[in-house]
């Protein structure tokens, strides 16, 4: 995969990318890795599967763009599917986060790989109008960060959020009386606090 200075220029990338500049009438050609990594897979280099640059800054507060393929995300996937639905069940989501961050896209992908249902939903919607009705009580999942249980709570949506089968809380550490609330609540809350890098 070729990518041109002018049109992204982030921090860091994880991972190994090809990058080309124009330097007079001649093509020069380097590669940005991670130093710290052990390990970078074959299929990332020139020529091989397509891949996907995904930022991320949670922890700097600089952008990184992170190199992802088909193989890593399904690898994210897999997992999920092995610890939420190792029965081969559908992984029915309620995406209510960017799909240009790997918390939104890996939901939908969840769902696309498993035949399921994806709703794609603003959150600025959910917080402010009456959510939608889940099909079943316990069939899909919905992926949010602390800030927006907080104010979903607020805005009386607890009853909403019961019926799903997990919440995945992540994004940045919640604060205990946020727990308290959705364990009083009667929430299915799973703290997943994750990693762009590790998709």
């Amino acid at each position: 995969m070729f990518f041109q200075r002018p049109l992204i220029a982030p921090d860091v990338i994880w991972g190994r990318v090809l990058w080309g500049t124009q330097q007079g009438t001649q093509h020069s050609l380097k590669w940005a890795e991670n130093p710290n990594s052990s390990k970078v897979a074959s299929d990332c280099q020139l020529g091989s599967e397509p891949a996907i640059l995904i930022p991320t800054g949670g922890s700097t507060g600089h952008v990184k763009l992170v190199h992802h393929t088909w193989q890593s995300l399904m690898s994210a996937v897999c997992g999920f599917r092995q610890l939420f639905a190792p029965d081969a069940s559908a992984i029915n989501t309620c995406c209510t986060l960017p799909l240009y961050h790997v918390s939104g896209l890996l939901q939908n992908l969840s769902a696309w790989t498993s035949n399921a249902q994806g709703t794609l939903l603003p959150f600025k919607t959910l917080e402010t109008q009456s959510p939608p009705p889940l099909p079943a009580f316990g069939s899909h999942f919905i992926s949010l960060v602390p800030t927006q249980l907080h104010r979903l709570l607020i805005a009386d949506k607890g009853c909403w959020l019961k019926q799903f089968r997990a919440i995945l809380l992540g994004g940045a550490p919640p604060w205990p009386a946020l727990l308290t609330r959705a364990m009083a609540a009667d929430l299915p809350i799973n703290l997943s606090y994750g990693m762009t890098e590790t998709a």
